[in-house]
């Protein structure tokens, strides 16, 4: 009797460990030391979509609210594709820009809703991107990764949240508001490559990190009252299009103040 019982326990440790395993190979976020100020996580994958996966890594609370804006048809909206990925296998895409002077918005709407403001204190905002090949025309020739809601309010940017921008295709700036630069880097920005960038203010500083690397600084602070951030604007000369995995943004907590090892995906057990 007791050997049949102590085989029947073999077997129920057993089959646990299989039914762990297969719970282990679907997706599961990884470690993450600043997962408890993280206000959105939006992998860019099949798997996921376009949607924020930030209460899977946080452990609790509400996702932010990811809308796919475009116009002048869906073959300008951002679309998840197989192309490049950095992570998973896919990626979301912003399509190529048009050289015919028409304006085609398109963008990634990202409301984190309020009371997740960065205020005047820490953040951080980090994504991985991909720029096909392209040669930098005059004029309008910059991407915005990321910008404030002036179509919506035609208002003055400054103070709502930073803008980011690659701007003559290579030159990766953080502006207070439409034209004011705080920090930049002149580090080339290879196409055809993925590039991991960070942006974070810890008490006045502002950093930006390229690759892991610190790339420029600055003193800044900007009271940033906005909690809903717009990501990769439509650029009508660029011809070429772009590739975003992994965005997440953090209040209260710089997470990068010094060169670091960049980060590996924020879900494991996808196809990578």
């Amino acid at each position: 009797m007791r050997r049949l019982k102590r085989l029947c326990d073999l077997w129920g440790d057993l089959i646990v460990s299989i039914i762990q395993l297969l719970a282990n190979t679907g997706p599961r976020p990884s470690a993450d030391s600043s997962a408890a100020s993280l206000k959105a996580a939006l992998p860019f994958s099949e798997a996921f979509g376009l949607n924020d996966q930030s209460p899977i890594i946080r452990g609790s609370g509400s996702a932010a609210t990811v809308v796919n804006y475009y116009d002048v048809g869906p073959t300008n909206a951002i679309t998840i594709q197989t192309a490049q990925s950095k992570f998973y296998g896919s990626s979301a895409r912003k399509p190529i820009g048009a050289n015919d002077n028409v304006y085609r918005e398109s963008f990634v709407s990202v409301n984190s809703g309020a009371g997740t403001q960065a205020g005047t204190g820490d953040f951080c905002i980090e994504f991985w991107f991909y720029a096909e090949s392209f040669t930098p025309p005059t004029g309008m020739d910059r991407l915005g990764i990321m910008f404030p809601l002036w179509r919506n309010n035609n208002a003055n940017t400054y103070g709502y949240i930073p803008r980011i921008d690659l701007y003559g295709g290579s030159t990766l700036r953080v502006l207070n508001a439409e034209e004011t630069v705080t920090i930049c880097s002149t580090t080339s920005i290879s196409p055809n490559t993925w590039h991991h960038v960070a942006v974070t203010r810890s008490g006045s500083t502002m950093r930006l990190f390229v690759g892991g690397v610190l790339r420029s600084s600055g003193s800044n602070s900007t009271n940033w009252t906005g909690y809903e951030y717009w990501f990769f604007d439509s650029t009508r000369w660029y011809q070429s299009g772009f590739y975003f995995q992994d965005l997440r943004i953090y209040t209260g907590d710089a997470k990068y103040t010094s060169n670091f090892a960049v980060p590996g995906p924020m879900f494991l057990g996808l196809a990578e």
